[in-house]
């Protein structure tokens, strides 16, 4: 049962915007990060958020002024609104309008009709589901080897595997042409996937879906098979549906 000092984790509250400024990149917002003040009033946990957005937006404002028109795309995977579900310890909790911030690493979410945007907690015991796929709050292992925490996607979740994705919103800076055989590029965000896999309660590990990054993900005494499927079926790793299916295999053996 959920105890009700439990439920008063679940929201942080971030701040009050107008219709549709969920994301970091609003007028106010950016001029915030050129200044590092704005108005967020003396909420501890608002406070803490924007100083986390200064630190990753910095070199917005060092040396021009941005507006979220002076930006190609998306901090979001979807802009709009979904009705999805908030889970505590896999159990179902409540409802909420749902969307996923995949540049500030944010689920924000409204109460009803209200024009306050919300923070859901970051704690691996909360989940949730946005347009038909699990969220889920977690520490990994990066390419690296460094352990970092965040958002995942579950892909498949298996007896003994467990694939995700981590779908991020990579802000690439304007290149202005200083001749006519140049090209310009506009300010603009890019999307960037990377896919982990966890066994046996581990953290999910980051891998590349190459067929040399895959195969030493199973037990050594799986390797003949893994190496066969791949071959005899023509798996393409890089195509999300192929990875998935050669987890599901890889978990079945």
């Amino acid at each position: 049962m959920i105890r009700i000092w439990e439920l008063l984790l679940f929201f942080v509250f971030v701040n009050m915007f107008s219709q549709g400024e969920g994301g970091a990149f609003t007028s106010s917002r950016l001029a915030a990060l050129k200044t590092g003040e704005g108005a967020l009033g003396n909420n501890p946990s608002a406070l803490n958020w924007f100083n986390d957005v200064r630190n990753k937006t910095a070199k917005l404002g060092e040396l021009q002024k941005l507006s979220l028109d002076d930006i190609d795309g998306s901090v979001y995977l979807d802009e709009t609104f979904v009705e999805g579900m908030i889970y505590y310890r896999d159990e179902p909790y409540e409802k909420f309008q749902l969307r996923y911030d995949a540049f500030n690493n944010e689920v924000e979410l409204k109460r009803n009709n209200k024009i306050q945007i919300e923070a859901l907690h970051k704690n691996e015991s909360i989940a949730c589901i946005i347009n038909k796929e699990r969220f889920v709050y977690k520490s990994f292992i990066n390419i690296r080897g460094g352990i970092e925490k965040g958002y995942l996607i579950e892909l498949y979740k298996g007896d003994r595997y467990v694939l995700y994705e981590r779908r991020i919103k990579i802000f690439k800076e304007g290149k202005q042409a200083k001749t006519s055989l140049q090209n310009s590029f506009p300010h603009r965000f890019q999307d960037k996937s990377e896919y982990y896999i966890a066994s046996h309660n581990e953290h999910p590990k980051e891998f590349k879906a190459t067929k040399k990054g895959v195969v030493n993900l199973f037990d050594e005494k799986d390797l003949t098979s893994i190496k066969t499927y791949i071959k005899s079926n023509k798996i393409d790793l890089k195509k999300k549906v192929h990875l998935v299916d050669f987890v599901r295999y890889g978990d079945n053996l």
